[in-house]
């Protein structure tokens, strides 16, 4: 018997190392890299230059912004690495990278973009510029793109020289905009109430699952459905089901570009609620439109506060009526899509005109002349300007005569507005700091504040000669 317990124990031993082994060989397929950033400043005579040199500060103290993060991409990798940076006597390091290596390594990869950060998509404050002829190139050693090379059972250090960057700056790195740009990541958080007349009506539904059961008030569950120019953006839609609604406000992050004019977000909020069959389910309460860095307007305390009914004494942001009785058929659930009004022969695509930056879809229509009426078309979701993505839903009357344009908008049948954007103009395009803009925010005419309207109509005067006119609304409806 002893025997055998000794055999029994070796056994366990060898067995429990073959599988540490394996899961060794596993985990050695990847090798480490983390990146030694060198900063040259050109003015300490590191390198000679007769330039005066700069390097971005924090304009509220006037101190020089310090890297938290660097963005690191690397060719075969659709996403840049995001990787903390620290400090070490006083060299600044990076975070290791795990890269794969097969066979029996080294693997190459190669660096394309390296920049220094103030947080995750945050300032760029530091960065590696291109080889000559980029003005920058003879400031230092390293250029982008440089390879390097990991090992399996090793970690990889690579020294990286990097300059100062002001976004002045971003030509004489040798870089493209694109390369740089700025994303940051934006926040709103939502809380809400409704108010039930019957509890005992959402006993089997989860709000019971909530700390105090089904009561006459209760917070809200709810999600928001979010899309940036016509296209859900990563994660949407964002809900609070998981913690049932209590204790804590549903918060929804969402990329804003910085180097993109007009970009538009639409939340949509649908809540929990009883429909007329019995069944709990989700429905539309609200559509917010919103462009860039705007904000939805709070109380003060940072949170969108909504009620449904009238149960809460505290006046929030946003009140919905009463929840309506349940044998009523609820109303559909209506879906918001961009619109432009297109103009046949007369309407010129966004991404048609040379020159424009951005990739917004949209039309301009022109040139009018005075003393003629026109009717336009209006589309919805044509993303692209093709029209066969897109949903006809109404008509834009332009009545010009005189120095007077009369723009009307009619909506068809089972679609509403919600915000209309207009311009009316002796250019393509309205401009915003002398450049040409497509963003509807940035139109003359922004009206924002529609609930369900049908239709629309603004006088535009002191009008002469040919004139162009670009009308966006956000309508709602059933698109199929």
């Amino acid at each position: 018997m002893k025997k055998l317990l000794v055999l029994f124990l070796a056994s366990l031993i060898i067995f429990g190392c073959q599988k540490k082994e394996q899961e060794n060989i596993e985990i050695l397929q990847e090798g480490e890299v983390h990146f030694n950033a060198v900063q040259i400043d050109p003015v300490l005579g590191l390198k000679s230059t007769d330039d005066e040199w700069f390097c971005p500060t924090d304009p509220a103290t006037g101190e020089l912004l310090e890297p938290a993060y660097a963005k690191i991409v690397i060719d075969g990798y659709t996403d840049p690495f995001w990787a903390e940076v620290f400090e070490l006597d006083g060299n600044l390091y990076t975070q290791a990278i795990k890269l794969p290596v097969t066979g029996d390594g080294p693997e190459t990869y190669t660096v394309t973009f390296f920049g220094l950060y103030t947080d995750l998509g945050g300032t760029l404050i530091m960065a590696t510029p291109t080889p000559a002829p980029a003005p920058y190139a003879d400031y230092t050693s390293t250029h982008v793109s440089f390879p390097f090379e990991v090992n399996k059972f090793a970690k990889a250090e690579v020294p990286v020289e990097v300059l100062c960057y002001m976004p002045d700056d971003y030509e004489n790195f040798g870089f493209d905009w694109y390369q740089v740009t700025e994303i940051v990541i934006r926040e709103q958080c939502f809380f809400g109430d409704i108010c039930v007349d019957d509890p005992e009506l959402y006993v089997n539904s989860i709000y019971n699952s909530q700390g105090n059961g089904v009561q006459i008030d209760m917070p809200a569950i709810f999600y928001i459905d979010v899309t940036l120019d016509g296209e859900v953006i990563p994660y949407s839609p964002f809900g609070n089901t998981s913690w049932f609604g209590e204790g804590a406000p549903l918060c929804v992050q969402y990329p804003d570009n910085l180097s993109i004019d007009g970009e538009e977000f639409i939340f949509e909020m649908y809540v929990l609620v009883l429909d007329n069959t019995g069944e709990f389910n989700y429905q539309w309460y609200k559509t917010w439109t919103f462009y860039d860095n705007e904000m939805i307007p709070t109380g003060g305390d940072g949170i969108v506060d909504f009620v449904i009914g009238d149960c809460n004494l505290i006046p929030p942001d946003v009140t919905f009526p009463p929840l309506a009785p349940v044998d009523p058929p609820d109303p559909p659930i209506p879906t918001c899509e961009t619109a432009f009004a297109y103009g046949d022969s007369y309407a010129t695509c966004f991404i048609d005109i040379p020159n424009l930056q951005g990739n917004r879809w949209g039309w301009t229509n022109g040139t009018l002349i005075k003393d003629v009426s026109y009717s336009f078309d209006i589309y919805a979701a044509a993303g692209q300007c093709d029209l066969s993505k897109g949903t006809l839903v109404g008509t834009l009357e332009v009545d010009y005569h005189g120095g007077s344009a009369v723009v009307t908008y009619n909506m068809l049948a089972g679609f509403t507005m919600y915000g209309v954007h207009i311009y009316v103009g002796d250019e393509v395009l309205p401009r915003k700091n002398g450049e040409y803009t497509t963003a509807p925010g940035q139109y003359p005419v922004v009206v924002d504040d529609l609930v369900g309207e049908t239709t629309f109509s603004h006088t535009f005067s002191g009008l002469s000669g040919e004139i162009y006119v670009v009308a966006h609304s956000v309508v709602c409806g059933q698109y199929q």
